[in-house]
């Protein structure tokens, strides 16, 4: 995902999809990897239940990224995978998500990524979801 290649992500989703690897799953996947990157790219490496080969590994991938970077991508797929829950379609919401990444900057992406993808985000309609604070 370093690279600026919008093409690769279609083919990364697909590929994962012919796999038997549900887009759920994948998002998962995603945030699980990018979280030990973050892990590794401040050094708690230690907390990781992962062998040598893999920690060297993701410190090599996170040396492509800052912190900062890091922690929007976490920010973003964590988003995404909660909007996955009240979208009909899951694989599209994973697809804007990580397009968003490819395409703006961090700091310029909203903490919300699907505003008018998800016509009401509560089936129990706004102010009424049982994490509503009560009025």
């Amino acid at each position: 995902m370093c690279e600026s290649d919008e093409k690769n992500i279609f083919d990364f989703i697909e590929r994962a999809y012919l796999h038997g690897i549900s887009v759920p799953q994948l998002t998962k996947d995603l945030l699980f990897h990018f979280r030990n990157m973050m892990i590794a790219k401040v050094g708690s490496e230690n907390i990781l239940e992962l062998t040598k080969e893999q920690i060297l590994r993701l410190k090599e991938d996170a040396e492509k990224y800052s912190l900062e970077m890091l922690k929007g991508i976490v920010k973003i797929i964590s988003n995404a995978e909660i909007d996955m829950k009240w979208h009909p379609n899951a694989r599209l919401v994973l697809e804007v998500a990580l397009l968003n990444i490819l395409e703006k900057p961090i700091e310029q992406i909203p903490n919300t990524l699907s505003k008018g993808l998800t016509p009401n985000p509560s089936p129990l309609g706004e102010g009424n979801s049982p994490a509503s604070p009560k009025k």
